[in-house]
Parts: C-alpha cells; structure tokens; sequence
C-alpha cells in the first residue's frame, strides 16, 4: 500500500519498492522453512502407514511435499451383458509434487500401495459419459506410464462438485506465473471474513483481500488467484463476496501491475 502511493518514478517509490521486495523474500523464505518442516514431518508420520505391493521407493524426501490426499470411489464396469453393472471400490491417493501414489485403504489409517507414478505422467480430465445418480461428480485419472511402463485409467467418483472440480485442478502440471492483465474480464471476489486454509490445496484469506476466480463448484466453492502474491487455491463463496463494478476490477489490477513494474524497472537499473 505504501508503494502504491508513491508517485511513479521516484525516489521514494524505488525505496518503498526495494523494501516491498526485501519483506516478500524474506516472507517466502520463512514460509519455505515452515512448509519444508512440516512436509518432512508429513512423510515421516506417512511412510510408518504405508506398506507397497509394488516397486518399493523410498518416500521421505527434503524435496517432496504432499499436494492432495483423500479417499475416491472407482468404477468399473462390467460390458459382458447389456446392460452396465457397475462396481465400486475405494481407492486412496496420495498427490505429492513428484509423484501420485495409490493404494488400498485399511483398518487403523494404513494403506497399501499398489500401483504409483511420477507426476509428469498423470492426467486428470473431466468426464463426458452421462451418468445420473449416485454415479455423478466422476473424473477419469490417466497414468500415462505407472512403475511398470503401462499406461493405466481410472474412472472415479467424489462426494462433491468441488472435490471433483479440486482434483482435476491439482493434477494438472504446473503452469507458469499468470498474466492478470491477461484475464481482464475475469470475475473479482473480497474477503469479507478470515479463512484458514484446512487443506493443502486451499487458500489461506484475511480480510480485504482481492482474488481474481478462475472456476466456481456449484456447492459453494471457487478456485482463484491473490492479486498480491499470485498465491493459488480454493476457499468457501461465503467468505467472499462479488466485486460488480468493472471500474474497480481495472483499478485493481492496474495497482497489482503497477507493483510489478516498479519492481522490474529498480531491478533491471542494477
């Protein structure tokens, strides 16, 4: 804010934007060393629940960290008659940054492995068959190559849109820094009430906020963008609320870019 109000080109918006800068890196830093120690603890607190029936790999690692866990229902169905049974069975996933694990839940929280790949080759996408009733809210999961070099799929079901919608979101590869004023019709929401983020792929909200939505669940769930940290993930509707004038929407993002140009105009003299 103090940045903000500095007058463009000046003395003091190159010190409020040097100092902006030093407090982001120093933020980041802080918050890297939290996450790294409480990721270590994830994995460590994980690998004692865990047994393979499969490829063995060691799990705990300084590098890894969990994105998304929880229990989906599979379907398989049987073609041989005419009509469609369909089985259910419940899988567990456990999404980290490198790698998907999949496993068979069992008494006590502990699961067995059976099948596992690396990141770069799982896919998400929605699914196109009409299916009504207990069968709605499905994604297929791809493993374009698991432990052993086949190619396996998945259909599953979620309890909700949003976990639906959430999953497909966290599969897909990382994508580089968005461009806000790429996306200038973009709905706008501010926070309204504080959100502590329950989740790993959630996102953390105080007050004033302003987030750009990039997808809406239909129970009352949205997917968007902090203008200022590019932080990503998704939050409660009710702790937002829509941000109608057009007017305001431009204001803020020019804010957010003139920060950015600030930044690289300081960065670039050096």
């Amino acid at each position: 804010n103090i940045l903000k109000r500095t007058r463009p080109g000046s003395e003091e918006e190159v010190q409020a934007t040097q100092a902006y800068d030093a407090l982001e890196k120093l933020i980041k830093d802080c918050n890297e060393n939290v996450q790294r120690m409480k990721s270590t603890e994830e994995l460590i607190y994980l690998s004692q629940k865990i047994e393979f029936e499969c490829k063995i790999f060691p799990l705990v690692s300084q590098s890894r960290r969990l994105v998304k866990c929880g229990e989906l229902t599979a379907l398989d169905f049987n073609t041989p008659s005419p009509k469609w049974k369909v089985t259910t069975r419940p899988i567990y996933l456990h999404l980290f940054n490198d790698c998907l694990l999949l496993s068979r839940p069992k008494e006590g929280g502990r699961f067995v492995v059976f099948d596992h790949a690396a990141f770069s080759d799982v896919r998400g996408e929605k699914c196109e068959m009409k299916l009504h009733g207990a069968n709605k809210n499905v994604f297929r999961l791809f493993l374009l190559q698991n432990y052993q070099g086949r190619r396996v799929e998945f259909l599953f079901r979620t309890e909700t849109h949003s976990e639906k919608l959430r999953w497909i979101s966290a599969l897909v590869p990382p994508q580089g820094e968005l461009d806000l004023l790429e996306c200038p019709d973009a709905p706008q929401v501010q926070c309204i009430r504080t959100y502590k983020a329950r989740e790993n792929d959630e996102l953390a909200l105080e007050k004033a906020d302003i987030i750009m939505v990039m997808q809406y669940s239909n129970d009352g769930w949205m997917e968007g963008v902090k203008l200022s940290d590019r932080e990503r993930g998704w939050f409660p509707s009710e702790h937002v609320e829509l941000i109608s004038s057009k007017h305001a929407r431009q204001k803020n993002l020019k804010e957010e870019q003139r920060v950015k140009n600030a930044k690289q105009q300081v960065f670039c003299r050096k």
